[in-house]
């Protein structure tokens, strides 16, 4: 048996293993423990508040989704990090543990606006009940075999990554208001490729191209999942994944464990699973000019992001493609040809600000001793000289910002304790000028500048709430200029005094105008988004989701937005597509999330030296 079990090893073990980081963090770090019956949350100072209410969300998620996949629960580690600039987080066996990197992304129609430990608590918190509900059958007799590192090997092998990942992307939409199900980007990858009549294979689907454009695993395990619990009932998926994991059945567990549970083979049923969502689209979305674009293409072409105009007759913006890394270019109006400007180092962050021969951007940077440790610093371009200078060392910049007389930048500033700040920094030097207060805790994201004494962002409260925000320089006056509601908003711009941004709004990611205190819709087809708008010299330029890449689409800024204003309603997301699985929910989070008695103590740096799995 241990024979067959090491070559069994040998020739599949092909599922993705996550080293362990050692040297992680400095050792100056006094980490302190929170006990609860489903986990010990692990976490530096300054970190209570978060580390409370991930404790007070895994109590009542093993309460109320344990049923939906199984009915064992085993407490878990989850270890907070805040000195990484990464918006991650991973739940993985030998050692079985959690670990969440806390620093919120900018975007927020990738991944949602409520506050980031409350996501990754609920979709990781997932991971962890299937793990836990996974050891059975063959999958156990390789955890006897090998221990953890055997079972992390026969669950990878039985049950597909796009069932983990979709059923945790399931259960962010069902016990919160918001969650990636609701989010009009979430399912646009499918949606461009069906609207262009792109019909892949599902090998291709299920393992990707190097050169046309295929989402990821994501968004089709959740299609998959939310029509299992839509058609076949709330305990499908336990049911179903459970046999797979049990390897009953030894080959292909998971289609016939989805044959025995549904009544019909694998191949109709994720046909049946896609085709429920594809049915949902509208007829007009066909001819759209996303349809259009896509279907005049063989292959990816490339993603241009974040357009502004340096002229009246030529723009600059980020061109990602397969081939090359992503590189600032510009290009005259109305032509195709594009002219390298330079490669952009490294990011996390593809949003860059462009005024008077100058970008600025931010770029990833590693620590060179601490692998939990790294930075995200602000970065100069000269395009007259072509110089990349750094202007920031050791930071946790995002999205910056140059001002109307080239003198500052005002960029978000993440710290340890989760706390967001507007910097204003000098453009020269990269020295603090000025650190606007936020005495609301809220983040901001997407920061602009009016004028040299007057910003404005989008930003987000703790409720999970968005808005559109101004903020006075430099007493950090703060108005709200478009309400608080759950729908994302964010890709903000200014051109004359007026801003321009993306809200998502009757199910799409639709560009609006707010002038003279009223917002006024794009008039522009938003089947596949309207993002990063952007004014200037008489034009408005933006870009739109094609199974191509994003494509710019730039008209005159004359009756480009509709004459009548737009009113929002205070009401939670609209969803684009209807799963009505999700209106019977076992549990919603709550706000606020009640204070918690939960012990806390320090926590050794020799806790457990020696951890057998």
């Amino acid at each position: 048996m241990n024979r067959f079990f090491f070559l069994a090893l040998t020739v599949f073990g092909v599922a993705p293993v996550r080293a362990q980081i050692f040297g992680g963090t400095p050792p100056s770090i006094r980490w302190k423990q929170m006990q609860t019956v489903p986990a010990k949350i692990i976490y530096p100072p300054g970190l209570d508040s978060e580390a409370r209410e991930v404790a007070y969300l895994v109590s009542h998620l093993s309460r109320t989704t344990l049923s939906t996949i199984g009915n064992r629960q085993k407490p878990i580690d989850i270890v907070f990090h805040n000195l990484t600039t990464v918006p991650n987080a991973y739940v993985q066996l030998a050692p079985f543990r959690s670990e969440f990197q806390l620093t919120p992304p900018q975007n927020s129609f990738e991944l949602g606006s409520l506050p980031w430990n409350q996501t990754l608590a609920i979709h990781e918190y997932r991971h962890v009940q299937q793990y836990n509900n996974f050891r059975v059958g063959l999958s156990k007799v390789f955890y006897i075999l090998a221990g953890q590192d055997g079972l992390a090997f026969a669950n990878n092998l039985s049950v597909p990554n796009w069932f983990w990942e979709g059923d945790a992307v399931y259960q962010e939409t069902l016990v919160s208001r918001q969650g990636r199900g609701r989010l009009p980007l979430f399912l646009t990858g499918f949606e461009s490729l069906w609207i262009s009549h792109t019909d892949y294979s599902w090998m291709k689907i299920r393992n990707g191209s190097y050169r046309d454009y295929v989402p990821d695993h994501y968004p089709l395990g959740y299609m998959m999942v939310a029509y299992g619990r839509e058609k076949y009932g709330d305990d499908f998926w336990a049911r179903t994944a459970m046999d797979a994991a049990a390897f009953k059945g030894f080959f292909y567990p998971f289609q016939k464990a989805i044959k025995k549970n549904a009544g019909i083979p694998y191949d109709s049923f994720r046909i049946a699973a896609l085709d429920y969502f594809q049915r949902q689209l509208p007829e007009k979305a066909y001819s759209g000019p996303a349809a259009v674009y896509g279907k005049g293409q063989r292959h990816f072409v490339a993603d241009e992001l974040f357009p502004q105009f340096t002229d009246s007759n030529q723009l600059i913006f980020l061109n990602s493609s397969y081939r090359l890394p992503p590189a600032f270019v510009k290009q005259e109006a109305g032509k195709e040809k594009q002219y390298r400007i330079k490669f952009r180092s490294v990011t996390l962050d593809d949003a860059f600000s462009y005024r008077d021969h100058k970008i600025v951007y931010t770029a990833y940077e590693p620590d060179l001793r601490w692998g939990w440790r790294d930075y995200s610093v602000i970065r100069l371009l000269d395009l007259e000289t072509k110089k990349d200078s750094r202007l920031t060392r050791k930071t946790k910049y995002f999205s910056p910002d140059i001002s109307p007389d080239s003198k500052s930048v005002v960029a978000v500033n993440l710290t340890r304790d989760g706390t967001c700040y507007l910097d204003i920094l000098d453009i020269l030097s990269g020295k603090i000028l000025l650190r606007l207060p936020n005495p609301d805790r809220l983040v901001y994201t997407y920061p602009k500048f009016i004028t040299d004494s007057l910003l404005v962002a989008a930003v987000r409260n703790k409720k999970g709430q968005m808005g559109l925000m101004q903020v006075e320089i430099p007493s950090g006056r703060q108005q709200i200029l478009v309400d608080w509601s759950m729908e994302v908003l964010g890709y903000v711009s200014v051109t004359n005094n007026q801003v321009l941004f993306t809200r998502s709004w009757q199910g799409k990611d639709q560009g609006f105008c707010l002038r003279d205190g009223r917002v006024y819709p794009l008039n522009a087809d938003a089947q596949t988004g309207n993002y990063q708008l952007s004014g200037g010299y008489g034009k408005l330029v933006w870009n739109h989701f094609t199974s191509a890449g994003y494509r710019l689409q730039v008209s005159g800024s004359q009756d480009v937005f509709r004459k009548e204003p737009e009113i929002f309603s205070p009401w939670d997301t609209a969803e684009k597509h209807d799963v009505y699985a999700l209106d019977r929910p076992p549990y919603q989070i709550p706000y606020p999330i009640p204070d918690t008695l939960f012990p806390v103590k320090p926590y050794r740096s020799f806790t457990h030296p020696f951890n057998f799995h």
